[in-house]
């Protein structure tokens, strides 16, 4: 992800926006919640790292496109916001799709058939999708 951009939606704690940052990302993060955003941000501070912007509300609330997208939300939210969540996502980029349970998988996939599948990981009964706009 090296000078890759990356949108961390539901970014939380702001730890898989870290993390990003840390292999060298040009990092966004949002959160429906005031107090995430403010956590996120507090975070990178203790972790001496820098994101490029921040905000209260969804992938909805920028226009901007990203080589990575990340969300890691509840598989009913990430269908409302499934709209929002592709156009985000640049040409030839990437979609990280996690919090969601193995038997949510087939309903989150049919609302992203323009994106392929390039990996699937489970872990317990929870499953991460790496999806590719193509």
């Amino acid at each position: 992800l090296e000078n890759k951009t990356v949108l961390d939606v539901g970014t939380g704690s702001g730890i898989l926006s870290i993390v990003s940052a840390k292999i060298g990302a040009i990092v966004d993060l949002c959160d429906v919640d005031e107090v995430a955003v403010e956590s996120a941000k507090e975070n990178f501070q203790k972790n001496e790292l820098a994101f490029r912007n921040s905000w209260v509300g969804s992938a909805g609330n920028t226009e901007n496109k990203y080589d990575f997208v990340i969300a890691n939300i509840i598989p009913d939210i990430i269908i409302a916001i499934s709209n929002d969540l592709k156009n985000r996502v640049a040409e030839n980029g990437q979609l990280l799709l996690s919090g969601i349970l193995n038997n949510k998988v087939d309903f989150v996939l049919q609302n992203f058939k323009e994106f392929k599948l390039i990996k699937r990981e489970d872990k317990n009964e929870w499953v991460s999708l790496l999806l590719e706009r193509f």
